[in-house]
């Protein structure tokens, strides 16, 4: 399934634009798990360079393709 996480809890759980949110960002690990990810988007132009490598490290222990690109909710949607 595609969806994406939010640090925002009063989106969690809810359906945006035709996609679930997962959790916050600090689900990452269990959502990547619990939904056999195979890629993550990272889309968010404020992410630290300390948060970027975490989730670096952390997909590549999981042999997750991390992808870093400028792409909205809208983008994903639309048909």
């Amino acid at each position: 399934p595609v969806g994406f996480l939010d640090d925002d809890p009063a989106k969690s759980g809810k359906v945006i634009h035709g996609l679930k949110v997962f959790g916050g960002n600090g689900d990452l690990n269990l959502v990547c798990r619990q939904q056999e990810v195979d890629e993550v988007l990272i889309s968010s132009s404020r992410m630290s360079e300390e948060r970027l490598q975490e989730i670096l490290a952390s997909c590549g222990a999981q042999d997750i393709a991390v992808k870093r690109m400028r792409i909205t909710i809208e983008d994903l949607t639309r048909q």
